[in-house]
């Protein structure tokens, strides 16, 4: 497992015969971004689709190597330094985050052999230290969140005082989550949200209340951004909602108090015979690459 800002190092051993056709190969390690943006133009029968992309790579390595005449083994090491800034694979509608080693076979005559590896990367949560309480003032309302950020499981408190006799049927606590995209000029968000509790009219009142697992963490990139916000909405039968918002710094992963930078575990998918499994064959088969003997 990886943490932000650790330097990656990947070890690609090859071993002979190679195919015939075989020409280069080529070796990576990459970290970045795909954002795309789909909208539409005109309508009925001139309407159309279109979709727009943005890709960004955070920090890449690679290398390219000759493929040994004589069938010798290929022993190579690459190293890549992941950003700094917090980070980690996901995958979304129209949204990629990807951290990986790749090897590539150029074969002439056919078409080219892809692998590609997930690097394990993991966001450190911050400790219970870095935790800030957050207060707001109404003219109605006095509210107060003791939690700035959080993770999954994390017990947060909440408390409403009125100030005033106001009429209400309930106070909602809800999070929300969005996951906002950009590209160029255009933009669209995936938004979600639970409803945590619901609390009768009260002059004052404090509820602890734990935090449920949302699809991501508080992240940021450079066409995307994923926000998480608790809401307490103020149910007025008669009148506009009152809504007051807390944004959290949320971590779907519980907080890890002793971390240890640079103690990386190890984790191999490979074939016991080529060294690699294919990514378009990777459920129930063995990767049957056409340039080891044994496939």
């Amino acid at each position: 497992i990886y943490f932000s800002g650790d330097m990656v190092r990947a070890k690609f051993f090859f071993q002979g015969p190679y195919h015939k056709n075989s020409r280069k190969i080529f070796l990576g390690l990459k970290s970045g971004e795909n954002v795309a943006i789909t909208y539409t133009t005109g309508s009925g029968k001139t309407r159309s689709t279109h979709t727009i992309w943005a890709k960004h790579v955070y920090n890449e390595s690679i290398k390219e190597l000759e493929i040994p005449i004589d069938d010798n083994p290929i022993n190579f090491k690459l190293d890549m330094q992941l950003p700094e800034f917090l980070t980690e694979n996901m995958k979304a509608y129209n949204f990629r985050v990807y951290h990986e080693a790749t090897v590539k076979l150029d074969i002439s005559r056919r078409s080219d052999e892809k692998f590609l590896f997930a690097i394990p990367i993991f966001v450190d949560p911050p400790s219970n230290d870095r935790i800030m309480s957050q207060d707001l003032t109404s003219s109605n309302f006095t509210l107060n969140v003791s939690h700035d950020r959080a993770c999954v499981g994390d017990v947060i408190e909440v408390g409403v005082t009125q100030l005033k006799d106001i009429k209400y049927r309930s106070i909602r606590v809800e999070l929300h989550q969005k996951v906002h995209r950009w590209v160029r000029k255009r933009s669209a968000s995936i938004k979600e949200k639970k409803v945590l509790t619901t609390i009768e009219p009260q002059q004052y009142f404090s509820q602890k209340i734990t935090l449920p697992y949302m699809n991501y963490s508080s992240l940021k990139g450079n066409n995307y951004r994923i926000e998480t916000t608790l809401k307490i909405i103020i149910d007025k039968s008669m009148a506009k909602d009152e809504n007051y918002e807390f944004i959290i710094e949320y971590y779907n992963r519980a907080r890890r108090e002793n971390r240890k930078s640079n103690h990386h575990s190890t984790s191999k998918t490979v074939c016991p015979f080529c060294g690699f499994r294919s990514e378009e064959r990777r459920v129930g088969k063995e990767c049957r690459s056409r340039w080891s003997p044994y496939h």
